[in-house]
C-alpha cells in the first residue's frame, strides 16, 4: 500500500492509476492524513447482442405512416 500527499499526488496521477490497475492500493493524504484511496471502477464488458429477443418491432421499421405522410402532403409549409 502507497500513501501520496495531495501534492505529490497531483504530479504523478498517471504512474498511480497505472499502479492501480495492476492491483496495488494507492492512498491519498492531506497534511499527512489518510483522505481517499484510489480504486479502479468496476465496469462491466460490453457484449454485443444482449438485447437480442427482448425488443420487439410490430411491423418493419422503415414502414411509412400514412397520417404523417398526408399532414406533410397538405401541409402549406411543404407545398407540393
Amino acid at each position: 500500500m502507497e500513501t501520496v500527499n495531495v501534492h505529490d499526488a497531483k504530479s504523478q496521477l498517471s504512474a498511480l492509476i497505472n499502479k492501480v490497475l495492476k492491483g496495488e492500493k494507492v492512498i491519498i493524504a492531506r497534511n499527512n492524513h489518510p483522505v481517499v484511496e484510489l480504486v479502479p471502477l468496476k465496469t462491466k464488458k460490453r457484449t454485443p447482442g444482449q438485447s437480442i429477443d427482448k425488443i420487439k418491432l410490430i411491423g418493419s421499421w422503415d414502414d411509412t405512416d400514412i397520417s404523417i405522410t398526408e399532414m406533410f402532403d397538405k401541409s402549406v409549409l411543404f407545398p407540393k
